[in-house]
Order: C-alpha cells, then sequence, then structure tokens
C-alpha cells in the first residue's frame, strides 16, 4: 500500500490499495464485471477536522485514483460502510481508497452500512 493522492480539498482516510492481474509479465484489464469483487479497506477519521467529521457523518466513501485525469472517482463501486472500513463492491480493477462521505452524487445513494 502506498499513501494515497490528495487532491484539492479530499483528505484520503486510507492508504491506495492497488489491484491488478496479469498474465506473462502483462497487465490484464479487469472492467465491466457483472459481478463485483469486494475490497474491504480500514480507514480512520482521525484526520478530519469537526466540521469535515460532521459533513461525512463518518461515513467513508469508497473512490478508485484516476490516473489520466488526476481525481478520484467513484463510477463502477458501490460502498458498504463497516465500523472502521469500507468493502468497495467494483465492476473493474484499479487503484482505491476511502474518501470522507460528502454527499450524495447524481444518482447515487447513501452509502450503508455502520458508522465509526
Amino acid at each position: 500500500m502506498e499513501a494515497a493522492p490528495h487532491v484539492d480539498e479530499q483528505t484520503p482516510l486510507s492508504s491506495l490499495v492497488s489491484l491488478t492481474l496479469s498474465k506473462s509479465d502483462q497487465e490484464v484489464s479487469i472492467v465491466g464485471l457483472k459481478t463485483p469483487i469486494n475490497i474491504t479497506i480500514p480507514f480512520s477519521t482521525s484526520t478530519l477536522s469537526q466540521r469535515e467529521l460532521n459533513t461525512s457523518k463518518g461515513l467513508g466513501r469508497c473512490m478508485y485514483w484516476n490516473s489520466s485525469v488526476g481525481q478520484y472517482q467513484d463510477d463502477g463501486c458501490d460502498t458498504v460502510n463497516h465500523n472502521g472500513s469500507v468493502t468497495c463492491q467494483c465492476s473493474h480493477l484499479t487503484s482505491f481508497a476511502v474518501l470522507p462521505f460528502e454527499g450524495c452524487p447524481d444518482g447515487k445513494g447513501l452509502p450503508y452500512g455502520e458508522t465509526d
């Protein structure tokens, strides 16, 4: 695991977790899976300000790092919160991190599960 990139005012709550598959030293692209892959990532809200903690409600949000555009995105992933961890249910493999929940994007529901 490596440190997750900080972008604008987005403070990752976890390390960056990268998952890839290789065949004969060549990376195999894994996208568009019908059955999502579950990746559980522990996180901590201890670095958040009180305002950020209030906004996030103690929830994490599964995001992946898109290095092509230099930002976090969540398309193809759903988030399930557990006590102190998030399970990313994703249709692709890449580099994932947990960021604070900042409200529901268009077409997405509240991350579900328990909070810290």
